[in-house]
């Protein structure tokens, strides 16, 4: 049931990760929280007054404003910071050698006699917090890209971005697949092979009582081709807004049913199978998590400047 915010006390908000309740929190609590790993920005949010829920990074700067020092403190202190394997790890490391050439620094003029003030450089508290929290974001990512994901790097532009090791070698059993980039952009892709041609444009999903819809892609964005045995591919690029909410939605699904309509000329009606679900579930996570490191490094760079 959710709880009434009382007149004078600070509003508690219900949240939620997946449609599974993980608490009732203060926003003083929350920063807290989220520092220290136990919530995530992308995790739903909900109180009283608000006409649905939304996601607590849409409170992030009432939620920024709020957190309470001890609870700062106490995230310093959690525990020795991790190196990843990637080429951004590689980044983490030179940020965090850099804050520790600047420590030195500031130590060194402190101790000189004329010195009389401390240094621009020294590091809050909040910076500290942020730091272990882009390590600690950074180390999720490593494993979980280790454990289930193909990263991959297109040579012309640079960009970096990752597809699930499900979706390696096994042709027409899953015709949607999501792909997400380094900044936790996600984007949807379909596949069918058959005898005859469907000329899909458009994905819409049933699941529960809803449905989402991509928009209606140019045919620039869909390839064709006939193979051997007269057999038939189709694949479509569905880039668009809607691609991370859809795949946000499907992933909050993933324990019901859900059926996707290939739409075109001959529509087709496909249900997602479990293995599909999954590998839908963990892509989102991992774009989380992306989105929440270029976060990171935005906020730990821009104090650097």
């Amino acid at each position: 049931m959710r709880g009434m915010t009382q007149p004078g006390q600070d509003p508690r908000y219900e949240v939620a990760r997946k449609g599974n309740p993980v608490g009732v929190h203060t926003l003083g609590e929350i920063a807290g929280l989220i520092a220290a790993g136990t919530l995530l920005w992308s995790d739903d949010s909900w109180t009283e007054g608000m006409e649905s829920w939304g996601k607590l990074s849409d409170l992030k700067d009432q939620i920024d404003a709020a957190i309470p020092n001890e609870a700062i403190e106490e995230e310093s202190s959690n525990g020795p910071l991790y190196l990843g394997i990637t080429v951004t790890t590689l980044l983490v490391a030179g940020l965090v050698a850099f804050f520790a050439l600047s420590g030195e620094k500031d130590d060194s003029d402190a101790a000189s006699p004329a010195a009389s003030t401390a240094s621009p450089r020294t590091l809050t508290d909040r910076q500290k917090a942020r730091r272990l929290s882009l390590s600690e974001t950074q180390q999720q990512i490593t494993e979980l890209v280790a454990a289930s994901f193909v990263e991959s790097k297109d040579e012309t532009s640079g960009r970096i971005s990752y597809v699930h090791r499900y979706y390696v070698n096994i042709g027409n059993r899953i015709p949607l697949r999501v792909y997400v980039d380094s900044t936790g952009k996600r984007y949807l892709y379909t596949y069918y092979l058959g005898k005859t041609w469907i000329f899909h444009n458009q994905l819409r999903f049933e699941f529960a009582t809803q449905t989402a819809e991509t928009r209606v892609i140019p045919a620039y964005k869909a390839a064709r081709d006939i193979g051997e045995n007269n057999q038939l591919t189709e694949s479509c690029h569905f880039i668009g807004e809607e691609d991370e909410k859809i795949v946000m939605r499907l992933a909050l699904a993933s324990a019901t049913p859900i059926k996707m309509q290939m739409l075109g000329r001959k529509p087709t009606e496909k249900p997602l199978s479990f293995e599909t679900k999954e590998a839908i579930k963990e892509s989102h996570t991992l774009a989380e998590l992306l989105t929440k490191r270029h976060r990171l490094l935005e906020d730990v760079t821009s104090t650097t400047l």
